[in-house]
């Protein structure tokens, strides 16, 4: 059927004008993406280069993420989710097994091991760190196995880019003989307490990380499977592209495969061996990553400053403690939380947050615990009290490398300054003044 208004009102004019929303200077965000000419101009060379997909830029970010992560293989996938989803099954877990993970985390995470068949179980957090409960996953793991229950998989995540107590959990998966994928979405750049790079050692099977613009780097959306062993990173290559093979070497119909007079490989050839998905990454998103890359060690330097004075000015606080970012490592500092003291105060926490934006300040919550969420309820999950507690105290404040020391000390100032107001204007009885 013709379109009703002909194909004059299809034309588009020569000039478009597309209106976008600016970033506010007087807004501080809880994070924010940094981005400058010379990522705009990495940008614009993919746009006018060969391939706006399955070039060039793909592997040249690959190479630089290795060289940060220490690790020997990355494979950049469209998004964080991706990244999880491809690692998970690429392990070929047995249907019907067990996966441990955390609760304090994005649903990503645990929906992962739901695509790949496994059943999640959720540990307790530790309430100073909001990390995974190693006491908690190996008492998981005692009582399934008392069950004949296996479990294939646990998947740590370094929230807020402190790193788990990965020794111990590598000591569990030698004794139990699961497989570990770390999720570190938030934790580009943190280390191991040995001092190596997240994503190096190769106990782990995977590591994966997200490019949402929040994260240390952007890359509009995007993600990276890293990985230590051929075997695994030839699976994670094959999966993210339809499960399609263009090796000559690994072809099974030869005689559809190769020219049966000269015995070359026929050029259009290809072959499908698994059922694969369509998460590459684009050039151009690939682009923005490998510019980033080359201002990483700025861009983590100031987060660490960042830290260093929130750190200071919050040290004696009575109303919040800053969340520490424990000792198995160094953080990367994706975030920035504070646990609020007062029991009026995190009753109160949505009126502080929105306080808080009233005065140009952004925070947020991390997270809503994965079993609270009404999917995971309805599936019968029920919330660990520790992750209740953390999720009841917790609240994100402004963290991201493009922050001035004026930013820094106006949010201090305007969270000590709210934090009071909702105090004073709350009665004995806990609730807020009409």
């Amino acid at each position: 059927m013709p379109f009703a208004g002909g194909l004059r009102d299809l034309r588009v004019k020569k000039k478009m004008t597309i209106d976008l929303p600016k970033l506010d200077p007087d807004f501080i965000p809880y994070g924010r993406h940094v981005i400058d000419s010379d990522d705009c101009d990495a940008v614009l060379a993919a746009l006018n280069s060969a391939n706006l997909t399955q070039g060039k830029a793909v592997d040249l970010f690959e190479r630089q993420l290795n060289a940060i992560c220490g690790s020997l293989h990355a494979c950049v996938v469209a998004n964080g989710t991706a990244a999880l989803h491809l690692a998970v099954k690429s392990l070929n877990p047995a249907p019907g097994s067990y996966a441990i993970t955390t609760p304090i985390t994005f649903a990503a995470t645990s929906n992962a091991l739901l695509y790949n068949g496994l059943t999640p179980i959720f540990t307790e957090v530790e309430e100073s760190t909001g990390l995974m409960s190693m006491d908690s996953c190996e008492s998981i793991l005692k009582d399934l196995a008392s069950r004949n229950k296996k479990v294939s998989v646990v998947v740590p995540v370094h929230f807020s880019g402190a790193v788990c107590d990965m020794e111990r959990l590598w000591d569990l998966s030698a004794t139990w003989g699961f497989k570990v994928i770390e999720d570190a979405s938030h934790a580009l750049g943190a280390r191991y307490a040995g001092g190596e790079p997240v994503g190096s050692d190769n106990r782990t099977a995977f590591t994966t990380i997200s490019f949402h613009p929040v994260k240390h780097i952007a890359t509009g959306e995007g993600g990276v499977i890293l990985s230590n062993n051929s075997q695994h990173q030839d699976s994670v290559m094959r999966l993210r592209s339809h499960g399609i093979l263009r090796d000559p070497a690994r072809f099974v119909n030869h005689d559809e495969a190769f020219d049966k007079k000269t015995g070359e490989m026929n050029p259009w050839y290809y072959e499908m061996q698994d059922l694969g998905f369509n998460y590459r990454m684009p050039d151009i998103n690939a682009a923005l990553g490998y510019s980033q890359t080359l201002k990483f060690d700025r861009f983590l330097t100031r987060r660490h400053e960042i830290a260093r004075s929130y750190d200071e000015a919050f040290k004696n606080n009575p109303l919040l403690l800053p969340l520490k970012p424990g000792t198995r490592g160094t953080s990367a500092y994706h975030l920035y939380v504070v646990l609020l003291k007062d029991e009026t105060l995190w009753k109160q926490k949505a009126g502080l947050m929105n306080l808080l934006k009233s005065r140009g300040i952004g925070t947020q919550v991390h997270y809503i615990p994965v079993p609270l969420l009404p999917y995971y309820a309805k599936l019968g999950h029920t919330t660990p009290a520790s992750a209740i507690r953390f999720y009841r105290k917790c609240l994100s404040i402004p963290m991201y490398s493009g922050m001035s020391d004026q930013q820094v000390q106006k949010v201090v100032h305007e969270l000590n300054r709210c934090m009071n107001e909702i105090l004073a204007d709350t009665p004995a009885n806990g609730s807020p003044r009409a």
